[in-house]
C-alpha cells in the first residue's frame, strides 16, 4: 500500500481534532453566581470538627438556597475545581460537600448527599444549559434556585 492514501486519511482527522479543541467553560460560566458580589449569607457554617471548607476558596462561596431538610452552596476550591456544600437541617451540625472539574460539572452536574439521624437530603448544583433529564435516573429534579435542583419530595 502507498503513502499517500494514508495521509488523505490521516490529515482530515488531525483537521477535526483541532476544530474541536476549545477551552473549557469557566466556573463562572456554568455557575453565574460565582461573578456576582458577595453578601453575609455567602458566608459557610463554622462548625467546630468540621472540615468542610478545606482547600476551598473562602472568597468564592455563594449561597445558592434551602430545603426544609438542607442548605446549599457553591464555592471554587484551591484546584480549580466546583464544590457543592451542603448543611443538613435542623441546625445545621452536619456539613459535607461534593467537587469535581469544571469539565465534570459540565457534563453531569455535581450532586452531594448526607444523612444523619433525623433527616436526609439530596442537592444537585445544575450548571447553565444542564437537562435535568440528565442526572440521576432513580430521581425525579425539581429546580428550586439558580443552578440548585433537588428531588422533588424534598423541593417542599
Amino acid at each position: 500500500m502507498s503513502r499517500a492514501p494514508l495521509l488523505l486519511v490521516a490529515l482530515p482527522s488531525l483537521a477535526l481534532v483541532g476544530a474541536c479543541s476549545t477551552a473549557p467553560p469557566t466556573a463562572e460560566e456554568l455557575v453565574p453566581v460565582l461573578a456576582e458580589p458577595r453578601t453575609e449569607a455567602d458566608a459557610l457554617p463554622q462548625i467546630e470538627g468540621s472540615d468542610v471548607d478545606d482547600g476551598l476558596v473562602a472568597a468564592s462561596a455563594r449561597r445558592l438556597g434551602a430545603t426544609d431538610q438542607a442548605e446549599y452552596w457553591v464555592a471554587v476550591d484551591d484546584e480549580d475545581g466546583v464544590c457543592l456544600p451542603q448543611s443538613l437541617a435542623p441546625g445545621g451540625t452536619n456539613v459535607t460537600r461534593a467537587c469535581g472539574s469544571v469539565v465534570d460539572l459540565a457534563r453531569y452536574g455535581t450532586w452531594v448527599r448526607g444523612a444523619n439521624q433525623t433527616v436526609s437530603a439530596t442537592g444537585l448544583l445544575a450548571p447553565e444549559g444542564f437537562d435535568l433529564d440528565d442526572a440521576l435516573r432513580d430521581e425525579d429534579w425539581v429546580l428550586i434556585a439558580d443552578n440548585l435542583a433537588v428531588p422533588a419530595d424534598e423541593a417542599g
